[in-house]
């Protein structure tokens, strides 16, 4: 017998035993622990959920390094700031208008998930307060409100949940939720799933 004859392929996918013997032996290691540090990039197993360096936890979610987590509000509004006003747009360079093609895969996906009775929740999630101000008005954005207008009306005929906004001033979140201006703490999180 083989593993496979056991355990359903989907579910075997979720283990790697290579990783799992290099972190079992990591953990035990007098490298483990809060000053662990990373060596080739290479993931180091570690006990505790907060470091001095990036930790991927085991749902997927990430808790960012010392250096992320302790920005002062100054740091974390200029950041914001800079995200909104670079010369590239983090994901909007080439979105000009919602592709019909891919606007209809997303419609089929979610017509044949909700067919295997999963329920969906589709989530905006909000940027800095300083960013969306800038971003709201810069043409080279006005997919971001398009493409929350489309979702909001999508989510509404569909009878689908939606929760967030890029707007953070329509969430239950503070400036002192934030990271930068883009990605938020997990206690944001808490507040908009409330």
């Amino acid at each position: 017998y083989k593993i496979r004859d056991f355990i359903p392929e989907n579910i075997l996918e979720l283990f790697s035993l290579s990783y799992f013997r290099a972190a079992s032996r990591k953990l035990f290691s007098k490298e483990s622990g809060v000053d662990a540090e990373m060596s080739n990039d290479q993931p180091v197993a570690v006990n505790t959920s907060v470091n001095e360096g990036q930790t991927i936890l085991a749902d997927g979610s990430r808790v960012y390094d010392k250096i992320t987590r302790e920005k002062s509000k100054d740091e974390i509004d200029a950041i914001a700031i800079s995200f909104a006003t670079q010369s590239t747009s983090y994901g909007f360079d080439s979105f000009f208008e919602i592709d019909e093609k891919t606007q209809k895969r997303l419609e089929q996906f979610i017509a044949l998930v909700k067919r295997d009775g999963v329920k969906i929740t589709l989530f905006l999630p909000p940027y800095h307060y300083k960013s969306y101000e800038i971003m709201s008005k810069l043409p080279k954005y006005k997919m971001m409100k398009e493409g929350e207008a489309y979702l909001i009306q999508f989510s509404r005929e569909n009878k689908i949940s939606l929760v967030g906004s890029y707007n953070p001033e329509k969430l239950p979140i503070h400036e002192d939720d934030f990271l930068d201006g883009m990605h938020f703490k997990d206690t944001a999180v808490r507040k908009i799933f409330k």
